[in-house]
């Protein structure tokens, strides 16, 4: 990222977004400057663990910490989406003909290959390691298309931003019952969070909001990130929308896959033999997390059954930065 920041600077003489964007066009066939911008891609790419570059998420995510996976889940990666979209949008507009099909083709691989190796997963922080790589996808997929197809990429920056904030809430709720389950049977493993329901029916519900709304079954707020995602890649209105919506639309019904997998277990399977059920019903959830799962559970309901609060979010994002001028 540091060598295309330094190709791009040198090229244009700036490093403000709004006088890169006014040189950019008349550098567009300048070799160094594609390879400055598709290098700045590529280290985001890396940042917010799109494929090809998501070797390292299961494995740091696995490995790590639960409540630091869930920063690097939610907050880490949130920054790198905010990144990438903002100089995107605000200093490279003028050549998305440069970087958009390769934004669409990573938002292809990204859900496509997430969601494939998720279904494989008997971990749940690695599952929700490889579903956040495929949710990446579907962050990625209205922008990629707008700019690929050179289409007004205002409504495509809005649905982003929507999808996002509602990942980031849910993804934050995902991790947090993990943070509760794991510590209450001391395992990540699903045949060890078999029967959950048994002995822990609140936890096993909240657990199935948040999965649910991964899924983006209604009324939950993730119907409303796919919404916004199909409705900007279709209306996009070229073969570069048109195919990523399809390939978007099979993915869903694959991410539901893993998704319902996760709920089956801990809903309908019998709870293993040798689990102690007496000391796993009396295990207390601590005050601060019990706290903010309140809180994002709410915010999953709300914003499923009144998705206009966040619509108006991606809108109002869009709008700002159109009004400055950027």
């Amino acid at each position: 990222m540091l060598f295309g920041v330094s190709l791009i600077y040198g090229l244009t003489g700036s490093q403000l977004f709004t006088e890169i964007a006014a040189v950019a066009p008349g550098l567009e066939e300048t070799s160094l400057f594609s390879l400055g911008v598709i290098f700045v891609l590529l280290g985001f790419a890396f940042k917010v663990s799109a494929v090809p570059f998501h070797f390292w998420t299961p494995d740091v995510y696995e490995g790590s910490p639960t409540p630091v996976t869930a920063w690097l889940s939610v907050g880490s990666k949130g920054a790198g989406f905010v990144g990438l979209l903002s100089v995107c949008y605000i200093a490279l507009p003028t050549v998305a003909d440069l970087w958009g099909p390769v934004l669409w083709l990573v938002a292809i691989l990204s859900m496509t290959v997430g969601n494939i190796v998720a279904i494989k997963q008997t971990n749940v922080i690695r599952l929700l390691g490889f579903s956040s790589i495929a949710q990446g996808g579907f962050v990625l997929a209205p922008f990629g298309a707008a700019a690929a197809a050179g289409a007004d990429l205002g409504e495509a920056f809005s649905a982003t931003v929507t999808y996002l904030v509602i990942y980031a809430v849910m993804n934050l709720g995902a991790f947090g019952v993990a943070i509760v389950i794991g510590s209450r049977v001391g395992s990540y493993e699903l045949e060890d969070w078999a029967g959950l329901n048994r002995y822990a029916p609140g936890v096993a519900l909240t657990l199935a909001i948040f999965f649910m709304s991964l899924a983006g079954i209604p009324p939950l707020a993730g119907w409303y990130a796919k919404f916004a995602m199909f409705t900007a890649t279709i209306g996009v209105g070229s073969w570069w929308g048109y195919s990523i919506a399809i390939i978007a639309a099979i993915n869903a019904v694959i991410a539901f896959v893993y998704y319902a997998k996760v709920i089956k277990f801990t809903f309908f399977d019998p709870a293993p033999a040798d689990a102690e059920l007496g000391e796993l019903e009396s295990a207390q959830i601590p005050g601060p997390i019990g706290f903010a799962l309140g809180l994002v559970t709410v915010a999953v309901i709300v914003l499923g059954v009144l998705p206009g609060l966040i619509a108006d979010l991606g809108k109002f994002s869009a709008e700002f930065l159109a009004a400055l001028g950027l």
